[in-house]
């Protein structure tokens, strides 16, 4: 059973095609998607990479998932992280170097496996330097959406390759009448409530031109 619904809009440009990699990925039967239609909420979880200067690609991760399947995993990950770590201790990828972390990866990954997600991972050369414009820039300035106008150009970009992808995801993964839970990092597209209410705006947005359905 094929639980990814493709995009077939020819005139969403990459999204589009993007949308057929995912299709083709799970038809081949290597990676099995959950089916997330029948839940209640769903809730994606995003982080990002590629903002430090030297870096080659600029990353999109997501994480989908069916709430009520997380807070089930939750237990688990508790028990798991009062097991083989003391006090206040983190996992975190860029101390691996760490003896005690290095131990406990191996039940990690066995504890992220144990959820029924779709964790993806987007990368974008950053030669690239807008998606949205032929040339240069995009000029937040000439943005529908009057409250985006004043984002710096980098921000601007950001934000619309995140709602973008974002949407895409939706799109393929989501049923009718669901609700959405977004956890995002507090990155410069989430800074302050500002942001967030500009982000959730643009989510909708972008949203609304993908979705087959409410």
């Amino acid at each position: 059973m094929i639980n990814w619904r493709q995009l077939e809009r020819p005139e969403m440009g990459a999204l589009s095609v993007l949308s057929g990699v995912v299709a083709k990925a799970e038809g081949v039967g290597r990676y099995p998607f959950p089916n997330l239609r029948s839940a209640e909420r769903l809730i994606l979880a995003s982080d990002y990479g590629g903002e430090h200067k030297g870096a080659a690609w600029q990353t999109f991760s997501f994480l989908v998932a069916d709430i009520a399947d997380v807070a089930k995993w939750q237990v688990r990950r508790v028990a798991l992280r009062s097991t083989v770590f003391p006090g206040r201790r983190r996992m975190a990828f860029k101390n691996l170097d760490d003896r005690l972390r290095r131990a406990a990866l191996p039940a990690f990954f066995e504890a992220w496996n144990a959820l029924p997600a779709l964790l993806v991972t987007f990368a974008i050369s950053a030669s690239l330097t807008s998606l949205f414009t032929k040339r240069g820039r995009i000029d937040p300035s000439a943005f529908e959406m009057p409250e985006l106008r004043s984002l710096p150009a980098s921000v601007g970009e950001k934000m619309l390759r995140t709602v973008h992808l974002f949407g895409l995801l939706v799109a393929g993964m989501s049923g009718p009448g669901q609700d959405v839970l977004w956890l995002t990092d507090q990155d410069a597209i989430a800074a302050n409530t500002i942001r967030h209410r500009h982000l959730t705006d643009a989510t909708a947005r972008v949203s609304s031109h993908l979705l087959a359905h409410n």
